[in-house]
Order: structure tokens, then sequence, then C-alpha cells
């Protein structure tokens, strides 16, 4: 039987990649085409199979160096050593896709309650809330333009050892006096694992005072005194800074008008 052979650009049709990778493929040894009288490569059926082999092994991420090395010495041994490694990769990424998965679906439950709470905007309510872990990044300035900008900045420095796809409760540690206004003196993110270069800390627990505003952080000094003032009038008196969470931000939207926000104040009984 004549043996069958094809072409480059038929090899390139069949597989769906370039002749430029095919040739690359050819100098790594892993294709071995018979050249023709007038120079033409043809491809013969083994490196059909071989091609069939590379296509399984780079549709598993596995790499061409690790390709070239099984191709040069495959056997039953070396077979089953590469499907049990690539299983081991094939278990990882799955779990890390269902971590994905399910940090997809808390936001977006996250997003739907939020979004019922929206209710209760530019009103004090009384929260009993239990201890809550936290990590934060000390930072010391003043004024609600200079913390919009340091947030940004230390925002994405937290987020860098998170999970993009979890929601992240991410808040401002303040103080406020009516001669200075409001100062920060820490951002940090609920969570109960240690994480090098930052301050562990914990949020008592207790009864809050707690007040959402919508829009920008530019009018933050105003809604603190709005619910400092409801504070005092309900008959309470506060024994914490004040804990500004950013609820939904620049994250989730580009307009600052769905911008929420809580603030949070440990109060007790006067």
């Amino acid at each position: 039987m004549t043996p069958k052979y094809f072409t480059i650009k038929e090899i390139a049709a069949f597989y769906g990649i370039s002749t430029h990778t095919i040739r690359h493929y050819e100098k790594l040894g892993l294709v071995n085409p018979k050249r023709l009288e007038n120079n033409y490569r043809v491809f013969s059926l083994t490196d059909i199979y071989n091609l069939n082999i590379i296509r399984d092994l780079r549709g598993l991420n596995v790499s061409l160096e690790t390709i070239q090395a099984y191709l040069s010495k495959r056997n039953i041994e070396e077979t089953n050593h590469i499907i049990q490694n690539n299983r081991v990769l094939l278990e990882n990424e799955i779990e890390e896709l269902n971590k994905k998965l399910a940090g997809l679906d808390m936001r977006a439950e996250i997003l739907a309650q939020l979004a019922k709470e929206r209710q209760f905007v530019q009103q004090m309510r009384i929260k009993t809330l239990p201890e809550r872990q936290a990590f934060q990044r000390e930072v010391n300035f003043d004024g609600e333009a200079s913390f919009e900008t340091e947030l940004l900045q230390l925002y994405g420095e937290l987020l860098d050892i998170k999970n993009f796809y979890d929601y992240h409760y991410v808040g401002g540690v303040a103080h406020y006096t009516p001669q200075m206004g409001l100062s920060y003196e820490s951002v940090f993110v609920l969570d109960n694992q240690q994480h090098v270069g930052f301050n562990q800390f914990s949020l008592p627990a207790g009864e809050y005072a707690s007040y959402l505003y919508e829009g920008t952080y530019h009018y933050s000094t105003k809604h603190v005194e709005t619910l400092l003032t409801a504070i005092t009038q309900a008959g309470y008196e506060v024994c914490s800074p004040i804990y500004e969470f950013y609820l939904l931000d620049f994250h989730e939207t580009n307009q600052p008008s769905e911008y929420l926000t809580e603030l949070q104040i440990q109060v007790k009984k006067a």
C-alpha cells in the first residue's frame, strides 16, 4: 500500500493552526515531514498521530518541552505518568474554577442584598454585630479628597493578596472633631486570615449605629455629623472610632451616584 502523505496546507486546515506553528513544531522535532524532490514538505500518518497528541496535551496546557520529551520516549509507562500528572493539574484547575464560581455567586447575592438595603439610606439603625476580624494598612491624612486618592491606591494593594472574584468588605477607620472634620487612620479588609505586612485587629462585638449613604465620599463629613446627631438624640453615646464601609464603589460601577457606603459606630446607652 502506498503511504499517504499530506501537505503543510492540508495539515494546517485539519488542525486549525498556522503553517508557521507547524514549522515551529518541525524545528523542535515534534514532527518530521518528508521532503519531495521539489523541496515541498509532506507529512505522514505518524506526523498526524503526533499532532493529535500535541493538540490534546496543549489543550491541557502542557509545555512544548514536556511534549517533546514525551514523544521522544513514548511508551505505556510514560503515557501513564503524563496522564497522572495532568490529572493532578486538572483537579487543581477545577478547584480554582469552583472557588471563582463560588465567589461570583457570593458577589451576585450580596449585590442583590445591597439593592434591598438602599431603602434605609440616610436613616440610623441600631445593629447588634459579632466580633469581626480584619487586617489593616495604617495611613495618615486628612480630608475627603486626599482620602479618595489614597483609597484607590491602598485598595489595590490590599486586593493584591485577595481573590478578585470574592466580595471584600473594605473600610476605613476615621475620627471626627468639629474643628478638624474627618481624619482617617487606616483602611482595612474584614478577613480572618493572617497576612504579612498588614496589622491584624478586630472590631468588637456590640451594638452599632449604622447609617447608609449614596454617592461620592465628598460629603462624608456631613453624613458623619448627621449620624452623630442621631446617636445623641436616640439616647446613645459613642464608644468607638467611625468605621466606614465601602459597600459599592468603583469596583462595581463607573457611576459615583450608585456608590453605597455604610457608617458604623459602636454605641451604648447614655
